[in-house]
């Protein structure tokens, strides 16, 4: 139903920067340039100018002229030209060619109809809350509340998405200035310290806004790898570590954490099995872990906007997240997509790779490869096995594979407590495999020394297996 200017009157909107934005362009066709990246037909208050931008914008794509002649005939041949005889029809879309004799302060009017659209935008939301709220029932407060929140944060993500492109000189000082405190500080790290002196001499530590996916076939560690980083991360900087964790609870990755840092096999803690000189290693444990903020969320199957609601959310309480480890791909859902995996894969590792970038941490997600690698003589994981994960290989700016030879031979000594962790995509620094050392009893990596680390050569013979 068309709105006109006497309805809604509580809404906010400028008929007067609309029309200038209208006239403007219908004046001078480069003022569409100047924009078309600020404003959107539905931003438009009033329905007749709506259809007035959507005529231009048509005109546009279609190469032709735009002035008050070939807007009144595009809308006469779509028949739509009847919509504006309230206004004053022909006459209407004249004036507003003839009242707007300059474009100078058009970006102006083109951000005040954003703004005001915005506004407009946020009222419809809240009321939208507000009727849910009066329509829920008491069992399902919990998600009004997270769909209100997940509204209103999208919203806000609409907008930080209209702002457009950035100008480079804008962007050299800030470049400049962090190129210059990383030569100063010394320091090679230019990311978050893994803890693993390998992998942070190949990555120069996670770096933020970027999704790191740790892959590798089951009971290979990959979820041992990804909480000795996190309990790295948080030791090391004291600053928050948000784990989603969809496979174990939180009761159980508490007591991973203690039996990795209290040095006690996790069978003999499950069981109660300790001696009496466990004891003081599980004091060592809770003192560290309490000093710590470890954040962990077991909720199983979470949907990317789920997740991304309540990774939000610590953002904003904390103000200090470093870092995100999501265990793992595979346990997520997307709403409405069960019939297709790969396209329900694919959009969970962008809305990842988007969330880092937003957020601006590292995220560390875990990817479980499938029984093709057992199929073939060499088992080491190579990219093409994430070819049936989506868009995994794509959206990732590092994949690490982790495997270890000791699982498919046991009898083989020369492998046995150790791990390969294979840097196989590095979006902005090199690819190379390094070792480290496993302990699989209390779930554990440690740094081999160097002369103990596999030599390059092995790496390579490995290929050819």
């Amino acid at each position: 139903m068309p709105q006109n200017l006497t309805s809604n009157e509580q809404l906010p909107f400028s008929v007067e920067a609309e029309r200038a934005v209208l006239g403007g362009i219908m004046f001078k066709n480069d003022a569409w340039d100047l924009v078309a990246g600020l404003v959107l037909e539905e931003d438009f208050y009033q329905y007749e100018h709506k259809l007035i931008f959507k005529t231009i914008r048509n005109l546009q794509d279609s190469g032709k002229p735009i002035d008050f002649v070939t807007v009144i005939e595009t809308l006469e041949g779509n028949g739509d030209l009847p919509e504006l005889d309230n206004l004053g029809g022909k006459n209407y879309i004249q004036l507003l060619g003839e009242e707007t004799p300059t474009i100078a302060n058009i970006e102006s009017y083109a951000e005040i109809i954003k703004q005001r659209s915005n506004l407009r935008r946020l009222i419809t939301t809240v009321d939208q809350i507000a009727q849910n709220a009066r329509e829920a029932d008491s069992s399902s407060s919990d998600q009004i509340i997270d769909n209100a929140e997940e509204s209103i944060l999208s919203l806000r993500d609409d907008v930080k998405r209209s702002s457009g492109p950035r100008g480079i000189r804008e962007l050299l000082g800030p470049v400049y200035s962090t190129i210059q405190e990383s030569n100063e500080s010394g320091e090679s790290l230019v990311g978050v310290s893994t803890g693993f002196t390998e992998i942070d001499e190949i990555t120069l530590g996670f770096q933020r806004s970027d999704l790191i996916i740790i892959a590798g076939r089951p009971s290979m560690g990959k979820t041992a790898l990804a909480f000795n980083i996190a309990e790295n991360v948080a030791r090391e900087t004291d600053q928050t570590v948000l784990i989603f964790s969809m496979e174990m609870s939180a009761e159980q990755v508490v007591r991973r954490f203690i039996s990795s840092i209290a040095n006690i096999d996790l069978q003999r803690l499950m069981r109660g099995q300790l001696q009496d000189s466990d004891w003081e290693g599980i004091d060592k444990a809770l003192s560290i872990l309490s000093s710590k903020n470890i954040l962990l969320d077991d909720t199983p199957a979470l949907s990317p906007s789920e997740l991304r609601s309540r990774a939000r959310r610590i953002k904003r309480e904390t103000k200090d997240l470093a870092m995100i480890v999501v265990d793992y791909i595979g346990l997520m859902q997307v709403h409405g997509k069960s019939d297709n995996r790969v396209a329900e894969i694919s959009e969970i590792s962008r809305s990842l790779k988007a969330l880092a970038k937003e957020l601006d941490v590292p995220i560390v997600a875990l990817s479980q490869l499938n029984r093709a690698v057992e199929s073939r003589p060499n088992k080491r994981p190579i990219l093409a096995d994430l070819r049936d994960s989506g868009a995994i290989e794509q959206d990732a700016d590092v994949i690490a594979f982790l495997y270890r030879h000791e699982y498919y031979d046991k009898n083989d000594l020369e492998n046995k407590g150790k791990a390969e962790i294979n840097i196989a995509k590095q979006r902005n620094g090199p690819t190379r495999a390094t070792s480290l050392a496993f302990r699989d009893s209390v779930a554990k990596f440690e740094n081999l020394a160097r002369e103990e680390r596999y030599p390059p050569q092995y790496y390579e013979d490995s290929d050819d297996d």
